[in-house]
């Protein structure tokens, strides 16, 4: 495993260095990058990168495990996310 994907690890990145990551996960696994969002839930944060693929939404945990809430279609998804994007 690449070990900037842990949590430890991905948390001390910079954005620009988790912006590259991300994109360099949604090459290997032929998805589209939407961007970089935080996620906050009982005093937790993660800032993480958010992903579509034949038009599902998909989320990078670093190194950790998630319980799903339920599904949102992608557009719902960017619709509610502060998404980050660093392209000009």
């Amino acid at each position: 495993m690449n070990e900037k994907l842990s949590r430890t690890a991905f948390d001390q990145l910079e954005t620009t260095e988790k912006q590259a990551l991300m994109e360099s996960l949604a090459a290997r696994y032929d998805m589209v990058f939407l961007g970089l969002h935080t996620f906050d839930r009982w005093g937790q944060s993660c800032t993480t990168g958010l992903f579509k693929k034949e038009n599902r939404a998909f989320v990078f945990v670093p190194g950790d495990t998630v319980t799903l809430e339920r599904v949102l279609k992608p557009e719902a998804c960017v619709q509610n996310a502060k998404v980050v994007n660093l392209r000009t």
